[in-house]
């Protein structure tokens, strides 16, 4: 059995029609995030205490706290870093009075980009969200990295959760970087996330990343894998990952990615951050059971 470690996800709201409809017996919780209202986090807590299950934050908990979602702790401005950390501190002491599994940060916030690649099919919330390679030289990114690293162990450990970084969009200083990666040993309370829809679509948009090389790194590091299938072709995002989407359409090869990962380390947690709407019931439990299949042949 491997259900005892899929999540689903709640944005914005405790959506219980969701909860009713996609969460299974057995699965291990939900992950939370942006919430609007107080009432709705303290309801599926309490649920989550009746119920025997787990829950995690994808920060932030609450919405609406800061001009964007994430915050942009990497950022060349001083003023924008220190907001950005006082903005997390303060979400992060919000957030631990539920007691969260995990939490979860998008990395590197702001994002690189490598000029070679035209990223303009890349969703980006805002322009601030990147800056350019050449831009961000590498040893400030590797002090900035250092010092981020640093400031999450602490607060880890003043708040007892485990501290998780899902991979945004990542340039060379990150995927061809033996002095980068050594981070992860140096803090091994650190974990990583991997969403198998952004690998997909920066193997799509950029021919110099080496997804399988990246992927058999940062996997034995894996916390938590975000799953949902994409097709930059289609305009399609967040959609289920079903068995019949034909990667030579464009879509995400699902069992090839999570082959890949589970080569390496086969303990991860899995959340199904898809539009489970976009499907029916039939369909949701095959692409539940699909999963299932994968990770235990």
């Amino acid at each position: 059995m491997v259900n005892n470690r899929f999540l689903i996800g709640h944005y914005g709201r405790y959506d219980r029609q969701k909860q009713t409809r996609d969460f299974r017996q057995g699965f291990y919780g939900v992950e939370l995030c942006s919430f609007s209202n107080e009432e709705d986090i303290k309801a599926i807590v309490k649920d989550a205490a009746a119920q025997n299950f787990n829950y995690g934050i994808h920060l932030p908990l609450r919405s609406g706290r800061w001009r964007l979602r994430d915050a942009q702790y990497l950022s060349k401005s001083s003023q924008c870093q220190k907001e950005s950390y006082s903005y997390m501190e303060d979400e992060i002491a919000y957030a631990c009075k539920y007691h969260p599994d995990y939490i979860l940060f998008h990395f590197p916030k702001p994002m690189l980009l490598d000029t070679r690649v035209d990223w303009s099919s890349w969703r980006f919330a805002d322009s601030s969200e990147h800056y350019w390679e050449n831009e961000y030289p590498y040893q400030l990114f590797l002090e900035e990295c250092n010092k981020f690293f640093t400031w999450l162990r602490r607060q880890a450990e003043l708040y007892k959760f485990v501290p998780v970084l899902e991979f945004d969009l990542v340039n060379k200083y990150i995927y061809n970087n033996e002095e980068f990666y050594q981070l992860f040993s140096a803090y091994p309370e650190i974990k990583v996330c991997l969403d198998i829809a952004r690998l997909h679509v920066q193997r799509v948009l950029d021919k110099y990343f080496p997804v399988d090389c990246f992927i058999k790194q940062y996997a034995r590091h894996t916390y938590l894998v975000h799953l949902s299938n994409v097709s930059v072709k289609k305009k399609i995002n967040h959609y289920p990952a079903l068995p019949t989407l034909n990667p030579d359409e464009g879509w995400a090869d699902i069992k090839m990615y999570l082959q890949k990962i589970k080569s390496e380390n086969n303990q991860f947690k899995l959340l199904f951050e898809h539009w489970s709407n976009a499907v029916n019931e039939q369909q949701l439990q095959e692409c539940y059971d699909w999963i299932t299949e994968i990770l235990t042949e």
